[in-house]
């Protein structure tokens, strides 16, 4: 039998002595229901005996006949709905205007009785108290037989009608105080209740004690159930445990002795598997630690899981990849011994002496396995005709003493140069077909060009032929070298150039050394033709600050914009340096002449280079007249372009003024 049928066996077991319990416990809680409404239904009456004492009271004391006949209405309707809580409590039924009740069950004989006597109190009442009290007026008219005397010696009787107070309505209201005061009636209604409440009492001290009895009898068959299923299932739970806390420590040879059909059977066998599985990969694992990466792997493997959850198959990847990381490992080795051997050779040898052409490419042809080679490196000292020039030539591992001259742009040399990326060609037809390259004629099973590259600019090319493939990283060794040795040759050309500007500078220095007497004697007549332009300046600045001193002059831009004046013209206008510059020449003109066509082509005159004199009528600050003597003057440039204009004037105010009285 399976564990789960043996589950199911006892949980079903459970459920109906759970159920069994249950059913009896419902049944009082529904009776323990009615009871309650019951005693709500009760505990109303008293209530509604209190409300239509109340609405009597009111109708006496009211002394509006309004607010009176709704008070006896109101009296009226709960002795009605009275008399019905009570049919409903002795017969059973809909509770009469009471949302939270519905359906109330029949009384019990005892019950009745209480309830038997209440309706007869109220019957009483209400053919004593509560209908005279609604049908009968508080007063009635009477006729009145009064003697009226008419004079001394005659009277006669006078017949009148009066109100006066109604016995019947007067004996019912005293009755009702009375009632009222004993409270007769309400003290029926909490007996009522009373006995529904001792009722419901009972019913509550039943369902409780029933309650309790349930709770113990579910407790004792969940105990039994659980260790029913604590015997089936804790027991090869905790030898699976125990193996289970031997694995994580580390100890994978414990196995599980259980042997049942059920799933913790099915569990302990898989678990078996797993311990033994792990076994085998941990012996797997400490055979490639120990550098046995070959090593056999006995374990089944499933490839349809995941590699993420699969560990056999993940064992066995782990493997591939550490020969991976191997092979690559020893290929970066190889690339990176190859680059530190050229690095020490780039130490040890001279870096102006061209045989280290040489010596790069016997290292790069020996280190690659290749048979032979060639290092082609661009001649510019003709700029109209760069070529490509054979430096080096190795075959077999010896110098082939071979000089030859390509053009940039021909054959496979060519054509590395122009694309400046490497051209790998293998698999030649040894019969069918021939490559033409640098070398000449041959029949290689391989053909490599690399274009020597630094800074993106190509300075020669290394083309090598070998009868072996060549893998990619060998390719990429090649393209690391080819960038050092690139470097290396453009500071051997730079070398050797720099020993030439040194040949030619020591010459050229014995040339300046002849040359600098000749030199030193120009310095001097230098020298004196400087100090004579010097006192030429200093006369002319004495010319200008004369001419500032006698003379007004104020210079404007092409626009008419106020560049600068002197102190002369400031002074005659009143105005500050500040308060002119930047400012137009038309500030000087009354503001009727400043917008007109003759300006305007005055200004044009000026800009196209004519002078114009004359005498000038302005404004100063203060507007008071100021006439001028002088000329506008164009300044040209060496293009003989006009570039700004200089007013030269003087003031001849008071000769004017003079002239007009």
């Amino acid at each position: 039998m399976t564990l789960n049928k043996k589950l199911i066996i006892c949980f079903s077991a459970l459920v109906i002595v759970i159920v069994a319990i249950i059913i009896p416990l419902v049944n009082l809680n529904a009776k323990l229901s009615d009871a309650t409404k019951s005693v709500d239904l009760a505990a109303r009456n008293r209530v509604l005996c209190e409300r239509i004492h109340s609405a009597a009271m009111f109708s006496n004391a009211s002394k509006n006949e309004v607010d009176a006949k709704k008070a006896r209405e109101d009296m009226k309707n709960q002795i009605n709905l009275l008399r019905q809580s009570l049919h409903v409590l002795a017969e059973g039924g809909n509770a009469p205007e009471f949302s939270t009740l519905k359906v109330i069950l029949p009384a019990d004989n005892e019950e009745r009785y209480a309830i038997t006597n209440l309706l007869n109190q109220l019957n009483d009442l209400e053919k004593n108290v509560y209908l005279p009290l609604i049908n009968e007026p508080k007063t009635i008219a009477v006729k009145i037989n009064k003697t009226a005397v008419i004079s001394s010696t005659e009277t006669k009787i006078i017949s009148a009608d009066s109100l006066i107070e109604n016995p019947a309505f007067n004996e019912a209201f005293n009755t009702l105080i009375e009632h009222y005061e004993q409270r007769i009636l309400v003290n029926m209604c909490v007996k009522l209740t009373d006995v529904f409440s001792a009722k419901y009492n009972l019913l509550y001290l039943k369902f409780n004690n029933y309650l309790y009895f349930c709770i113990f009898a579910i407790l004792v068959c969940v105990v039994l159930i659980s260790l029913i299923i604590a015997r089936a299932i804790k027991r090869p739970l905790n030898s699976i445990s125990e193996v289970a806390r031997e694995m994580a420590s580390g100890n994978v040879s414990k196995r599980i002795n259980y042997q049942s059909g059920d799933e913790v059977g099915e569990i302990a066998t898989h678990i078996n598997n797993l311990s033994q599985t792990i076994q085998h990969t941990a012996t797997f694992i400490a055979a490639i630690g120990n550098g046995d990466i070959d090593a056999e792997y006995n374990v089944e493997v499933n490839k349809a899981i995941d590699e993420r959850n699969n560990l056999p198959l993940a064992t066995l990847n782990m493997r591939d990849k550490l020969k991976q990381v191997a092979e690559e490992e020893t290929k970066r080795n190889w690339v990176t011994s190859g680059l530190a051997k050229l690095s020490e050779i780039n130490r040890t040898i001279d870096s102006a002496d061209e045989k280290m052409y040489d010596t790069y490419l016997q290292f790069i042809i020996k280190y690659m396995r290749a048979n032979q080679g060639g290092l082609f490196i661009i001649n510019d000292d003709d700029a109209f005709n760069p070529l490509f020039q054979l430096v080096a030539c190795v075959a077999y591992n010896r110098k082939k003493y071979l000089e030859k001259e390509l053009p940039l742009t021909e054959g496979l040399i060519g054509q590395c140069y122009l694309e400046n990326e490497i051209i790998y060609i293998t698999d030649l037809p040894q019969t069918h077909l021939t490559i033409t390259s640098g070398l000449g004629e041959s029949m290689p099973r391989c053909l490599i060009l690399l274009p020597l590259k630094t800074n993106d600019k190509t300075i020669g090319v290394i083309e090598l032929a070998s009868f072996e493939d060549m893998d990619e990283y060998k390719l990429e060794f090649l393209k690391k070298s080819c960038e050092s040795i690139a470097t290396l040759i453009v500071g051997l050309k730079t070398n050797i150039k720099t020993n030439k500007l040194l040949m030619q500078t020591q010459q050229q220095t014995e040339e300046m050394r002849a040359q600098e007497e000749e030199m030193r004697q120009n310095m001097e007549e230098l020298m004196a033709t400087q100090e004579e332009l010097d006192r030429k300046q200093f006369e002319m600045d004495a010319r200008i600050d004369a001419i500032n001193r006698s003379i007004a002059t104020i210079e404007f831009n092409m626009d008419g914009i106020i560049l600068t004046a002197n102190d002369k013209f400031i002074k005659i206008f009143n105005y500050t340096r500040a308060d002119l510059q930047g400012k137009h020449q038309h500030i000087f003109l009354e503001p009727a002449l400043r917008y007109t066509e003759a300006q305007e082509q005055f200004w044009n005159d000026l800009r196209n280079g004519a002078s114009i004199e004359n005498q000038f009528k302005y404004q100063d600050v203060e507007g008071k007249t100021v006439w001028l003597s002088g000329i506008y003057a164009p300044v040209f440039d060496r293009n003989n372009l006009v570039v700004k204009v200089i007013l030269f004037a003087r003031n001849i105010t008071a000769q004017k003024l003079a002239e007009s009285k």
